[in-house]
């Protein structure tokens, strides 16, 4: 092999080398960000559920307050909005 043969075996792993190194630091930016985005859409999923679960309580609690307040209703007045208990 001569002096222009070898250089052009080292200039092509060199490439490739490079390009080699450029996809898996392509696939590690990528990896990298599926890995930050599903942890942010987890945060932001137990957020949802949290509040979610915050807002089935006061409803819980607004419905009790409701029907109590109508129950009065029907014992003071023996009906309520055409119902008579």
């Amino acid at each position: 092999m001569d002096g222009i043969s070898n250089y052009i075996i080292a200039e092509t792993i060199i490439k490739q080398g490079l390009a080699v190194s450029l996809g898996l630091g392509v696939f590690g930016l990528c990896a990298w960000l599926v890995k930050h985005i599903a942890i942010n859409l987890t945060k932001a999923i137990d957020k949802l559920a949290d509040r979610m679960e915050d807002h089935e309580k006061e409803a819980a609690m607004r419905s009790n307050y409701i029907r109590k307040e109508h129950e009065q209703m029907i014992d003071t007045l023996g009906r309520i909005n055409g119902y008579k208990g």
